[in-house]
């Protein structure tokens, strides 16, 4: 996968506290990554080293691209300003020197992608967080970025506020923008994110990346005399459970032959077998940490 940017070493002090330390990972085109940790392990930080915000105490960011990579920022609190979404997404149009026949454009086609139009000439000050919160992605995706960069995007939401933003957070995966973020909930990590970077007191401390694993799920009948241990000390079962007098069994789909084989040889009867995937997250690189960060 060819790469967006690229960190190197990134470290960053506030008054002789480390906050970040010598940080390495790159992001890839049309990559999804979140970060993930406890607070204060540096994620905010680092995001806004990358958008440029702020700058490191040592390390350097790399640009891969042939043209200067254009990076937009989400932050993790959007005021409720005294302007109506149109207005405040014209002027932010204006400020990124947006022409101005495409950027009423653009902000039309936002507003019906992202539920809005009823509501365009309404004051955000009345806005529910979540009303807030897309208007936030909107401004940072006015002029499709390389990368869009989110901290907390779905922070203090409701469970129908979260759906809607993964599901537009989703399209814009669909249109080849890679994303970082940082994330607390489990639905952003199994839905979008296609690798997590987990630190811990400012330094990664592992990647994972998100695989498909294959299980075959095979429902069969064996006779009241017959044990199930031998059929239970398969390798890749994970779980074999009794269900109104049958037995359901999963079994990774390289060892299902087995299984089969396993269950007519013990006069069973198979009922049914459904091949199912599964997304999981494999450790790709873990790193040690030893002592603590001062």
């Amino acid at each position: 996968m060819e790469d967006i940017i690229r960190l190197e070493h990134i470290s960053k002090e506030y008054d002789q506290r480390v906050v970040l330390q010598d940080v390495t990972f790159s992001i890839g085109i049309k990559e999804i990554v979140a970060l993930i940790g406890a607070n204060g392990s540096g994620k905010s930080t680092l995001l806004r080293i990358i958008c440029g915000l702020i700058r490191p105490s040592s390390g350097k960011i790399h640009n891969n691209l042939a043209k200067e990579t254009k990076i937009s920022y989400v932050p993790e609190r959007f005021p409720k300003l005294r302007l109506t979404t149109q207005e405040y997404l014209l002027s932010m149009g204006k400020i990124q020197g947006l022409h101005k026949k495409f950027m009423n454009r653009r902000v039309k086609e936002l507003m019906d992608q992202f539920g809005l139009t009823e509501v365009r000439d309404r004051r955000m000050n009345f806005f529910s967080k979540g009303m807030l919160q897309k208007v936030n992605i909107m401004q940072a995706v006015l002029s499709q970025p390389d990368l869009l960069v989110l901290d907390e995007p779905l922070s203090g939401l409701d469970a129908t506020s979260q759906q809607d933003l993964l599901g537009l957070l989703q399209e814009m995966k669909q249109q080849d923008i890679s994303m970082i973020m940082t994330c607390h909930e489990s639905v952003l990590l199994d839905e979008l994110a296609n690798r997590t970077i987990s630190l811990q007191q400012g330094r990664v401390q592992l990647h994972s990346i998100q695989g498909q694993k294959s299980y075959v799920t095979i429902h069969f009948k064996l006779p009241s005399n017959v044990s199930t241990f031998d059929i239970g000390q398969i390798g890749g079962v994970p779980n074999l459970e009794k269900v109104d007098g049958a037995y359901r069994l999963q079994v990774e789909s390289e060892f299902s032959d087995e299984a089969l084989l396993m269950i007519l040889n013990c006069n069973g009867s198979i009922w049914s077998v459904t091949p199912t995937e599964y997304k999981e997250w494999i450790i790709s690189e873990s790193i040690t940490i030893a002592g603590e960060v001062e």
